[in-house]
């Protein structure tokens, strides 16, 4: 096991460091071995000191960011990561470090850059290439991002997530046939894989070919292997809401948002299913809890204030309305919620 190796190395790294706390190397790799067992304490104070040995030593500078993320100090690292590239350009993990948390913070220009730089340097690491492609889709790179993902199955054929992106470069081409399949392959080298499941139900529903019940049947399958997937439950929401099954979508629109209660999309179709139902009340509160998670999506507060209307609350429906426009001028109910507003504004002159 990864762990008991990593304690060996450290028990030797310390008889190495015992009775003279001098070597730079032994410190900074002893602290990446404490860093690895979350012991922070022990991580922070060895990294320090092998800086003041080693003042421009790339794997304790490397260190000291990586915990300076665990405690939250983004900016921090950034800036130190970004010092150890500049001295050791060619330091792949502070390069990949750097790449992954620019991504995390949608700097995703930047963590190109440097994963570039980490490609060029380390021209077999599939997983790195992988990263690499996922960034490029990111950033609507589409041709870039299946030149990585090829690049990745051609070391390593087996690649499951390669297929998986490769499924859904060609689904978000509607290329339907070559989705499944490349879907399909990911699944023959990781039949537990549930991304790829929702993927291939997500296929299914776009192929013309294809009954629906195939893709119910591949969200349910993605269920079993995880009770949590958000996505198959947001699947299943979406076949029975569009066959009219309101109280079915509303259920596993609720397990959606349970199991991600950070989806904004969950909670608002949630809210639809509710309002669809006559519930409005309960719509209501689905859509607050839409615009709650994600405060620039305009869609929750259109329909919210619908919900509000069937429930006599002229005031807050036109407030809603407001915000709605103040953040989708030119929305799908734009014109609609502009003439309402005026309505109320006999009433409500916001």
């Amino acid at each position: 096991m990864a762990t008991d190796r990593i304690e060996n190395d450290m028990d030797e790294l310390k008889e190495r460091l015992k009775g003279k706390l001098d070597d730079g190397e032994a410190l900074a790799s002893l602290g990446r071995g404490y860093m690895f067992m979350q012991m922070y304490d022990e991580a922070e104070y060895v990294l320090e000191k092998a800086l003041s040995i080693d003042s421009g030593s790339a794997l304790a500078m490397h260190g000291i960011a990586s915990l300076l993320l665990t405690k939250g100090k983004k900016d921090a690292a950034i800036s130190l990561l970004r010092e150890v590239t500049e001295k050791h350009p060619d330091y792949v993990p502070s390069l990949r470090l750097l790449g992954s948390v620019c991504s995390e913070d949608n700097r995703i220009e930047n963590a190109i850059a440097v994963m570039a730089r980490a490609a060029e340097l380390e021209p077999d690491d599939a997983d790195l290439l992988y990263e690499l492609g996922n960034l490029y889709d990111d950033n609507d790179e589409p041709d870039r991002a299946m030149e990585m993902y090829e690049r990745v199955l051609e070391l390593e054929p087996d690649h499951a997530p390669a297929h998986n992106a490769i499924g859904i470069l060609k689904a978000d081409d509607e290329e339907w046939a070559a989705a499944i399949a490349s879907y399909n392959k990911a699944l023959d080298i990781d039949p537990a894989y549930s991304n790829a499941l929702c993927n291939l139900a997500a296929a299914y529903l776009g192929h013309p070919d294809f009954p629906v019940e195939d893709a119910e049947d591949e969200y349910k399958r993605a269920l079993e292997l995880d009770a949590e997937n958000d996505e198959a439950y947001m699947g299943l929401g979406s076949i029975y809401y569009d066959d009219g099954k309101y109280r079915r979508a509303k259920d596993y629109f609720g397990k959606a948002a349970r199991a991600n209660p950070n989806s904004a999309e969950a909670f608002f179709e949630l809210g639809n299913a509710c309002f669809m139902m006559g519930s409005h009340e309960e719509a209501a509160i689905a859509y607050r809890n839409s615009c709650r998670v994600d405060a620039e999506f305009a869609d929750p507060h259109y329909w919210l204030a619908q919900a509000l209307l069937k429930t006599g609350n002229g005031l807050e429906a036109a407030i809603q309305l407001k915000l709605y426009l103040e953040l989708d001028d030119e929305g799908e109910w734009a014109e609609e919620a502009q003439a309402k507003l005026d309505e109320l504004k006999t009433d409500w002159p916001l």
